[in-house]
């Protein structure tokens, strides 16, 4: 991992960003993240064979998601993944109409195809300790990809290409979940925003937001840190806390019953205060793949 000084321009410094982490939003001009990642870089992505329909999602003008389906190649067999999500090979001439007829575009993991992208995610990985990823969103002008909705994940927007005018709520009571929201009667938005290209902003989870391009296409680069779960810290040392556990017979009997169950009771008792107690212990660690592709790129002798 990076150290600290290796912070990169493309995000908004380092101080603030800290002082703002999960309070409010934060703006930043002149960032560097102009040009980061341009609508050149859109057509390579698209036009990469790896990707694939898992990696782009389009949607109307009234912001209808488009079924995967309908941009998917046609002479191959589609296959569905678990959460229902098609994955086959795109057809750019079906995704280049759904364009030109005003739709928006968002391209998922970017940072599998953009080595300075991918740069930034690692470090913001490095400093928060949660796992970083990157989302690209392309809209035409008057045109956002999104209704407004809250996420459940800290967000940094990189403006790279065009204007885009932000909307910014607080939370409304009531409406905790991610997804779309409805602002309550008179509720007016916390801040209004412009952002240029090299302008930053973050965005705490649980706000309300919604972006439009301004008068020509537009192309932000949101980064997003995603919460850590008590699942994961509890994956990560329960083993450890169950192997001080005395090494004793627990079953005694045919039919599975526990002669003892306080030792049992002492390793939840344990791990409840280990959770409580160490909030060290609330850090995720990077990706085990970003090992695997280190040592693959020294092979190939990339960057």
């Amino acid at each position: 991992m990076a150290d600290a000084h290796d912070w990169p321009s493309a995000l908004p410094a380092e101080e603030d960003l800290a002082a703002h982490w999960g309070r409010d939003c934060f703006t930043a001009s002149g960032t560097g993240a102009a040009g980061l990642f341009t609508l050149r870089d859109v057509h390579d992505v698209l036009c990469d064979s790896r990707t694939t329909s898992e990696y782009v999602a389009l949607s109307t003008t009234n912001h209808r998601k488009v079924d995967a389906v309908e941009y998917t190649a046609r002479d191959e067999s589609v296959v569905e993944r678990v959460s229902g999500r098609v994955i086959g090979r795109l057809d750019l001439d079906r995704v280049e109409g759904f364009l030109a007829d005003g739709a928006s575009l968002v391209l998922y993991r970017v940072h599998e195809f953009h080595p300075e992208i991918r740069r930034i995610c690692r470090l913001l990985q490095s400093r928060t300790g949660r796992l970083a990823e990157a989302v690209a969103f392309l809209s035409p002008p008057d045109r956002g990809a999104l209704s407004l909705h809250q996420d459940d994940v800290d967000v940094i927007v990189l403006q790279t290409s065009g204007c885009k005018r932000w909307r910014i709520f607080d939370h409304f009571d009531g409406q905790d979940e991610p997804g779309v929201v409805t602002v309550p009667d008179g509720v007016q938005p916390e801040h209004r925003l412009t952002l240029t290209p090299g302008d930053a902003c973050y965005m705490p989870a649980g706000r309300p937001h919604q972006a439009l391009s301004a008068d020509d296409w537009s192309l932000h680069i949101s980064i997003t840190a995603w919460p850590v779960k008590p699942m994961e810290v509890l994956a990560r040392n329960l083993g450890r806390i169950l192997s001080d556990l005395p090494k004793v017979d627990l079953y005694t009997t045919w039919d599975g019953a526990f002669s003892d169950r306080s030792a049992l009771e002492h390793a939840a008792d344990t791990a409840a205060r280990a959770m409580k107690e160490s909030p060290q212990e609330w850090r995720t660690p990077p990706m085990k793949s970003l090992a695997t592709q280190d040592r693959l790129a020294g092979i190939l002798g990339v960057a």
